[in-house]
Parts: C-alpha cells; sequence; structure tokens
C-alpha cells in the first residue's frame, strides 16, 4: 500500500475564531490524543480474557496435538504452540483476545498464504488495468484529422464522444453525492476532561534552553498553570521524551516588570504544525519551586479570559460524552446486575433498570432474578451468558416466579411443559444474560461520586466503596421476547405448575436501582417510625413508617415476606396512624388518610406512598406540615435521596463505560433523509462493537440503514418530529469482508423475511457460522434532558465560543430517536 492510503484521516469541526467552526481532516498523528484514545481501547480489547478452544486441525499442514492452558485444550502444531506460549506471556501468562488472534493468523496457516496469494494475484491484476488503462489513454490520443475521415468514422467517434461525456456526467455527480455524505460522529462514552485547569490561547515570545546547553527562541501558543505548547523559529531535531528544558518567558517579563528566571519543563511530545514548524509540549516539573510564578500565571489567564479563547476541544469531548450517555441511560431498556465473582462463589452486589411504568410485572421478575443469579450463574458452566425461560404468575395475594435455564429445561425434557404453561402466564420472557469482566481502574475513577454523600452519612459510603471495589462482572440481561397476558387466570397451585416447582424462585429479593433518577422531591423527607395500617379493596395491613414528609411516606409492612400484588403501583389506598392520632388528639383526623402507591420496594417489603391530590385539604398534609414546623431540630433529613442520586450517576458511569450494545442517535437531514448523526464507542467495547473496528477507528456506516430507519419511523413521529413510542424488531445480518477490503454487512429486517422458514434457515446458519448474527434493534424516543444539568460546562463552552454551544444544543434538540443494536444470537444456540 502506499503511503497515502497508510494515513488515517478523521473528519471534525475546528473553531477558525470569528468565522464559527468548519468540517476539516485531521491526519492523526502518532502521538496525539485521538492516536492514544484508539490505541488504549485496542489494547484493552487485546487483554481481554479468552476462553475460546482454537482448534488448527485442518489449518495447517503439520501435525496438530492437544495443548492444554488454564483448563482449556487446545490443538495446535509446533510453530502454533510457540506463537501460543510467547503471545501469553506478554499479557502475564493469560490467555487473551490477543494471543488468539495471534495464533489464528500466523502466517503459516492455509488461511494467510491464501489471503497473501489473493493480494499477490490483486496488485497483478491492478498492473494490468494500469497497463490497458495506458494503451487505452494512446489510443484515444491518436486522433484522426476529421477531413480524411469517412462518414462512418466521424458518426462513430461522434457518438463515442457523447458517450463518454455522459459516463463524465455520471462520475461528478457520484463525486458530489460522496462529497455530501455525512460523517458518523463518534462520542466517546466514559470518557471525562483530562485536564485539571484552563489552557489559554495566548502567543508570547519565550526563549528556550535544550538539554545539551542550546538556545533557541520560539513563542507560545497556549499556556496554563502546569504546562505550555511553544512554536520554535529555527528547526531542531527530534529530543527524547521527558528531556529537561529550561523556559524563559521573555515578553511576559517586559511587559509586566518582573523575573522570573528559567522556569524548569520536561517534553512530553515533539510535532509540527501545518507550516512545518516544530512544537513542543511541556509539563511543569515541580511547581513548588517558583511560587511567583504560579501566583502570576493564575491571576493572568484569569484577567484575560474575557480577551483570548480558552481552549475547549478537551471540555467540549467530555460535554459531548456525559450528555449522550445521559440520554441513552435514561431511554435504554437497561437492565443488569454488578456482580462479585470469585473461585466459584458469586454475590450480586447492585442491580439497576430503567424505570417502565407501563410493565409493573417487569419489577418483581427483575427483583427475583437478581436475588436468584448467583445460584443460576453456580449452575452452569458457561462463563460468559446465561439463556433462561421466565414466567410470572400474578396470585391474589403474592407473585410467583419461575425461572430456568434453558439448556436445564432441555436435557430434563421440560422445555415444551415450560412454555406451555408460560403462555397461559401474566407474563413470559426469554432472557439472554451476559457477563462482562470489569476493572479496577473504572471502579476507582467512580470514588468522587460519594463525596457528597460522605458529608451526611460516611457509614454507607464505607459500605457503598466496600461493595463497589469487590466488582469483577456485570451481568446484562437482554429480553429476547416477551409476552403479556393480563387476562391470564393461571395460579400457582394450577396442577401443570407441579412438574415446574423446582423453578419456583423463593421470596428472596434484591434492591433495583433505578438508572436516570434526578431528585423531584419538593420537599425533604425525614425519618421517622411509628405504626400504620393500611386498608384497600376491603383488606388490612399492618407497618410501620420509615420516613414522611408533607406530601408523602413509606411504609414497610409487617408480618409478611412479599408485597401483596393488590397493592398495586397507582392504586389508591387509606393510611391509618393510630400512635400518631394519640399525639394530634383533635387537632387533626389521621384516620383513612387517601394516598397512591408510587413504588414498590420488594427487597424490603415497603411501598412508597403520595397524597391524593384530588383531596383538597388533606389532612395527612396539614398534620405533617405542622410536625415538621415545630420539630425541625429534633427531626433527622433522610439521606436516600442523595443516596439515590448518587448510586444512579455511578451505575450510569459504569453502564456507559462498558456498553453491551451499539447505541446510534439518529436524525433527520435534508431531503426527508433518516440517518446516524452519532454513535457512541468505549475503550471496554463488547464483540458486536468489535466488527465494526477498523485500524484506528470505528466504522459504523454498514448500520446507516436509511430505507429501514425510514419504514420504521413513517407514521410514528409526533409534533416535534421525534419518535413517540418504542419500537422493538429483529435484524438479520451476515458479516463478511477481511481487514484488506474492509467490512460488509447485508441486513434484512424481519419483516422483509418470506416466511418462518426462511427465519428458521437463518437460524441454523447462525449455529454454523459466526458470521451470521441474529441482532435486537430497538428504537427509543429521545428523552427529555434538562440541560441545567450540563450548565457548569456549557456556561464556560459558551463564552468561548458562543456557536460551539449553540452546535451542541441543536444536536441534542433535533434527536429524532435513539437506537440500541445487541446481538441476541447465542439465545438461539442451544
Amino acid at each position: 500500500m502506499s503511503e497515502e492510503n497508510d494515513k488515517l484521516v478523521i473528519a471534525h469541526y475546528k473553531s477558525v475564531g470569528r468565522h464559527g467552526k468548519q468540517l476539516i481532516e485531521e491526519d492523526v498523528q502518532a502521538g496525539s490524543d485521538t492516536a492514544k484514545f484508539l490505541e488504549r481501547m485496542e489494547q484493552r480489547r487485546l487483554a481481554t480474557p479468552c476462553n475460546i478452544a482454537i482448534d488448527m486441525r485442518g489449518k495447517v499442514d503439520d501435525e496438530c496435538e492437544a495443548y492444554e492452558f488454564q483448563s482449556i485444550v487446545h490443538h495446535l502444531d509446533e510453530k502454533c504452540i510457540e506463537i501460543f506460549e510467547t503471545e501469553a506471556a506478554r499479557y502475564d501468562g493469560k490467555y487473551t483476545v490477543g494471543v488468539f488472534e495471534k495464533v489464528m493468523s500466523a502466517e503459516h496457516t492455509h488461511k494467510a498464504q491464501h489471503e497473501k496469494e489473493q493480494q499477490q494475484r490483486r496488485a497483478e491484476q491492478r498492473r494490468q488495468q494500469q497497463i490497458a488503462a495506458l494503451k487505452q489513454q494512446q489510443h484515444a490520443n491518436d486522433v484522426k484529422d476529421p477531413l480524411f475521415m469517412s462518414k462512418e468514422q466521424q458518426a462513430e467517434q461522434t457518438d463515442n464522444t457523447k458517450a463518454s461525456d455522459t459516463t463524465q456526467d455520471r462520475k461528478s455527480d457520484t463525486t458530489d453525492e460522496d462529497e455530501e455524505k455525512h460523517e458518523i460522529q463518534l462520542i466517546p462514552f466514559g470518557y471525562r476532561s483530562q485536564r485539571k485547569e484552563n489552557r489559554l490561547n495566548y502567543t508570547s515570545s519565550i526563549r528556550a534552553f535544550l538539554n545539551d546547553g542550546r538556545e533557541v527562541t520560539g513563542k507560545t501558543t497556549d499556556v496554563s498553570l502546569t504546562g505550555i505548547k511553544v512554536s520554535l523559529f529555527s528547526n531542531i531535531e527530534p529530543l527524547a521524551k521527558k528531556s529537561p528544558i529550561q523556559i524563559v518567558f521573555t515578553a511576559l517579563e517586559e511587559q509586566h516588570n518582573k523575573s522570573f528566571g528559567k522556569i524548569e519543563y520536561q517534553l512530553i511530545a515533539q510535532e509540527k504544525d501545518h507550516h512545518d514548524r516544530v512544537q513542543l509540549r511541556l509539563l511543569r516539573v515541580d511547581q513548588s519551586e517558583n511560587e511567583s510564578f504560579n501566583q502570576f500565571i493564575v491571576e493572568f489567564i484569569k484577567s484575560y479570559r474575557s480577551r483570548y479563547k480558552i481552549e475547549m476541544e478537551d471540555k467540549l469531548l467530555s460535554l459531548y460524552a456525559r450528555a449522550f450517555e445521559r440520554i441513552y441511560t435514561a431511554a435504554a431498556p437497561i437492565t443488569a446486575c454488578l456482580l462479585h465473582i470469585n473461585n466459584g462463589d458469586t454475590q450480586c452486589l447492585y442491580t439497576v433498570t430503567r424505570a417502565e411504568e407501563k410493565n409493573a410485572l417487569k419489577s418483581p421478575l427483575i427483583s427475583s432474578m437478581a436475588a436468584a443469579l448467583p445460584e443460576l450463574i453456580g449452575k452452569t458452566k458457561q462463563q460468559t451468558h446465561l439463556l433462561l425461560e421466565t414466567m410470572v404468575i400474578k396470585d391474589n395475594k403474592r407473585h410467583s416466579i419461575y425461572c430456568a435455564e434453558r439448556e436445564q429445561l432441555i436435557k430434563q425434557e421440560l422445555i415444551d411443559q415450560f412454555l406451555k404453561a408460560g403462555s397461559q402466564s401474566h407474563m413470559i420472557a426469554r432472557i439472554q444474560i451476559t457477563l462482562q469482566p470489569v476493572s479496577a481502574y473504572d471502579l476507582n475513577q467512580m470514588s468522587s461520586y460519594l463525596e457528597p454523600l460522605n458529608e451526611i452519612a460516611p457509614v454507607r459510603v464505607d459500605k457503598i466503596n466496600q461493595h463497589w471495589q469487590s466488582m469483577t462482572h456485570i451481568a446484562y440481561f437482554s429480553i429476547v421476547e416477551q409476552k403479556l397476558n393480563p387476562e391470564s387466570r393461571l395460579t400457582s397451585d394450577d396442577k401443570q405448575l407441579e412438574a415446574l416447582s423446582e423453578f419456583k424462585l423463593d421470596d428472596s429479593r434484591q434492591k433495583v436501582w433505578q438508572l436516570g433518577y434526578r431528585p423531584a422531591r419538593k420537599e425533604p423527607r425525614y425519618l421517622y417510625s411509628t405504626e400504620a395500617v393500611i386498608n384497600v379493596d376491603n383488606q388490612s395491613f399492618k407497618g410501620k413508617t420509615l420516613d414522611f414528609s408533607p406530601s408523602g411516606m413509606r411504609i414497610q409492612l409487617q408480618q409478611t415476606s412479599y408485597i401483596p400484588t393488590t397493592l398495586e403501583l397507582n392504586k389508591l389506598i387509606t393510611v391509618t396512624l393510630p400512635e400518631m392520632q394519640k399525639l394530634a388528639k383533635k387537632t387533626a383526623s389521621l384516620k383513612n388518610l387517601s394516598y397512591r402507591i408510587t413504588q414498590r420496594h420488594s427487597h424490603q417489603q415497603s411501598i412508597s406512598l403520595k397524597r391524593d391530590f384530588n383531596i383538597k385539604n388533606h389532612h395527612g398534609e396539614l398534620f405533617f406540615t405542622k410536625l415538621i414546623k415545630t420539630n425541625q431540630s429534633k427531626l433527622k433529613e433522610c439521606a436516600e435521596e442523595l443516596e439515590s442520586t448518587t448510586m444512579a450517576s455511578m451505575l450510569e458511569n459504569m453502564i456507559s463505560s462498558y456498553l453491551h450494545g451499539i447505541p446510534l442517535f439518529l436524525t433527520r437531514f435534508p431531503g426527508g433523509l433518516y440517518a446516524i448523526d452519532s454513535a457512541a464507542a468505549t475503550e471496554n467495547a463488547n464483540p458486536l462493537l468489535w466488527r465494526f473496528k477498523q485500524e484506528q477507528g470505528f466504522d459504523f456506516e454498514p448500520l446507516n440503514l436509511n430505507e429501514f430507519f425510514a419504514e420504521v419511523l413513517r407514521g410514528k413521529l409526533n409534533r416535534r418530529s421525534q419518535l413517540s413510542e418504542a419500537y422493538t424488531t429483529r435484524l438479520f445480518a451476515k458479516f463478511s469482508g477481511d481487514e484488506n477490503e474492509g467490512l460488509s454487512l447485508e441486513v434484512t429486517q424481519e419483516s422483509a423475511m418470506k416466511d418462518t422458514r426462511e427465519v428458521a434457515r437463518f437460524i441454523l446458519l447462525s449455529r454454523k457460522n459466526p458470521n451470521y448474527r441474529i441482532l435486537h434493534a430497538h428504537f427509543l424516543p429521545p428523552p427529555y434532558i434538562k440541560l441545567e444539568e450540563f450548565s457548569e460546562e456549557l456556561r464556560e463552552i459558551r463564552h468561548n465560543s458562543s456557536m460551539r454551544a449553540k452546535d451542541f444544543e441543536q444536536k441534542i434538540q433535533q434527536l429524532v430517536a435513539i437506537v440500541e443494536i445487541e446481538d441476541i444470537s447465542d439465545f438461539y444456540r442451544v
């Protein structure tokens, strides 16, 4: 390949001063921030543990023998064993994706030799085509004088000229279309601003003293407390990284009548600008040595912020990442458990999901499955995924949850009986659980979120930290199929369920945290325990209050290990407070107070209530308002609101750092075209995401299914031209191509399949060929996000570039839909 083809060029927007911003193409250079980000992603992928057995029999000429490594038996020849051991040593003696790929791509394999022959054949074909084109050009240049041509020859030349002009016009049209093609913006989920202080774009003359004693002159291009970037007036050879360099700020000393002397720096990077001038990125060695310079530079940057532009690339990238993470976690149907797995011992630390008001049966299902997940993982030999069949039966008193590993049902010949009972239940769901390991580095990054909570509940923070630091895996729940049957009459004592009794889950429940949770209460809640009696549908349940506010309370049920099904969400109930009535005497009536159920907390058998706003003078609100006013100093404020907000932020960041699928953000382009405007990626990429990995980036263009997007969105948009309701469909994808030719993807939507037999044929192919994948496409309405959440970052960006701030706001407002693509192929392989 030529040097020009080897270059990596990325299109992005760059500020050009008063002219706003322009779309430019950046030639990614080694050592740049973009190159380092992509390199870190690649290194993490290669270091990911692998559990795939390698079988080279029939793929190499030499005889293969059984080779066991970390309880996995491979079949390798001598050369492959040597490569395996060499690469495993690079990853601390572990079998990783990097080891797997090195062995599979060894030069002596039949595939590698075949690809080499193909490359040579293609090179020879290109050479022959060039020769033929050169001969054709020479023949075309040999033009005859029309005066000496026959009429037939003149007519033939005229036709050829017209055909040539038509072809050229078509090529020109195609070129124009390609130029107008929109580049998909990559949103690096998990990215946070790396700079601790702002850099001021400021030009000032300096003198630089190199390590060998040479003195060179130049000027600063940006300045901060901990570093500077300088452009030299003379060319120098490449310097060693971390070389000591002393800087004298000659112009600043003259302008402000000060003498700072030589400030110690070290070289971070050396590069050249578009004028071929040498540029040096320098870092302060010891900030404590020159306190007068520290004070001066801090005040200097503050005083000139209104006059000079602050470098915003780092902050803008962090803002886009945070905002799109917030949109994604508030919209996507995410359910996950954060686990601690060690030597076969599994503990469920946290369970998290997005609130779904329309499905009241999903909450008890997820809470029960989370409590049973450690046992389910212990029963299976799979270390990467679980395939589960589940159903929910709603009795008069409680929810009965049945959950079984799919392969176990098949072995016991109970799969048909389970599915038959499930079809008659209130809800049946087929779930794929995917396990993904997490790194200690990402866990440590989240500790800063706990600082506000630590001020009011330090004991609680210590417990959260202990759980958080012990986390090893994330278990993602993918609902492959789900069916609700509100009219079901199936009960848990039905005879057909007797054979399935071993799959019935007990009453254990796990607390389910809510993604996207933000404080919505207008009043604080206070801790207080007193007797409470709940009345609903001629039934009474005793309990005690956990906390209260003027407009609501939380009550924990007593003498029961579950929440009765009669206490449904949004149901009106009445509450009597006997002990509080004695305290109130005749000043308030605290009997049969009307409240509405807003939340069910299965893990502690409690419910959250909100007063019935149809009653104007609610006695409960009046009494608790007076109680709080007269006992403000004695009451202790409930910290759960802050804890829920803190945990939501931590869990959202962890989920965003370990994406389960591929989030795509759709926008409407001129001409009524619906296409991908942005796509998210992360350093901890999943297998599906890595299928779109190129040499130093991601290519999501094969997923830009414009006609499919238009078909799905047609008739489903609201007045704001946004998707009004969620929609899910299956995609049948066939991956092909290699590293040299690029990724090729053929996608067929479920509605385009001729019949169920064609679907069944594709499922059979997916079991034999890993390039045949079954995907879920979740089309999700963009959630309403308050930009006030990012007010601090936006204010600073708007102060320095109003155009960039406006572009950010428009990009958020113009979203039509979010599409979550996830791979569910594993479920169909059993």
